[in-house]
């Protein structure tokens, strides 16, 4: 909870000004499934399930590659950046299994930059940004790309 004695890090205020934190712990029991119905309605209209059974496995591979990083790496990676990580495989696998895998990537490379760049000033806090940021602008730039 924040007030005006206990004002939000500036960090907060940058996810949140992403997508990253909006609509708080409720927001991850409808996205997936909405997002999940309008593929379905999609598929049923286009008569071809294809991209949607490539968009569920793309979710799938992208949920088990961040789970293996959040469990072997303690404190690197957030459990919110994990659900992320499944919302971008299940939106970029319904271009393709090249706009997954690319939007994935350019999220992590965008972190690495944004933390060499950032290391310089960033004396008090010497993790890097948060990688939710990274992966809410690197898909949409590749789910641009793609369209």
């Amino acid at each position: 909870m924040t007030d005006r004695c206990h004002p939000q890090p500036p960090q907060h205020r940058v996810r949140a000004a992403a997508g990253v934190e909006l609509g708080g712990r409720c927001c991850w029991k409808a996205t997936y499934p909405a997002i999940l119905a309008l593929f379905c309605v999609d598929a049923a209209i286009s008569h071809s399930t294809v991209p949607l059974v490539r968009s569920a496995a793309s979710m799938m591979v992208t949920l088990v590659a961040f789970t293996a990083l959040y469990a072997l790496a303690p404190g690197q990676l957030g459990g919110r950046d994990v659900k992320v990580s499944g919302l971008v495989g299940l939106i970029l696998g319904w271009f393709s299994w090249t706009a997954a895998f690319t939007g994935i990537l350019l999220a992590w490379l965008l972190a690495a930059f944004a933390g060499v760049v950032l290391r310089p000033s960033r004396k008090s806090q010497p993790e890097g940004p948060p990688l939710g940021t990274c992966l809410v602008i690197a898909p949409i730039t590749t789910a641009l790309a793609n369209s």
